[in-house]
């Protein structure tokens, strides 16, 4: 399965993948895995469309499925040190 219009992944969940051992919940990395999310069942309907999954996540399980390295996910596409915070108004109080 191409996903991300770049990366080519299994069609199907590999054995050996140490994910499916692991409790099944919103959390876990069995519902990032663009195999879960990027599968077509018989109505031809998926969670996400393959060309539409986060390229960085892509890249990150592209590696997983080729080399074994746990990937990565991070929620934010920003690296952290470039995160920016909104700007708040400065509240006064006014005594009466």
């Amino acid at each position: 399965m191409l996903i991300s219009n770049k990366y080519e992944i299994p069609d199907k969940c590999p054995e050996n993948c140490p994910y499916k051992k692991e409790p099944f919940y919103q959390g876990n990395m069995c519902t990032r895995c663009p195999i879960f999310n990027c599968s077509k069942d018989k109505n031809n309907f998926c969670l996400i469309e393959p060309e539409n999954y986060r390229e960085d996540w892509a890249k990150e399980w592209y590696t997983f499925f080729t080399t074994g390295k746990r990937p990565v996910l991070l929620l934010r596409k920003q690296s952290w040190k470039n995160l920016t915070y909104p700007k708040y108004h400065k509240v006064t109080t006014v005594t009466l």
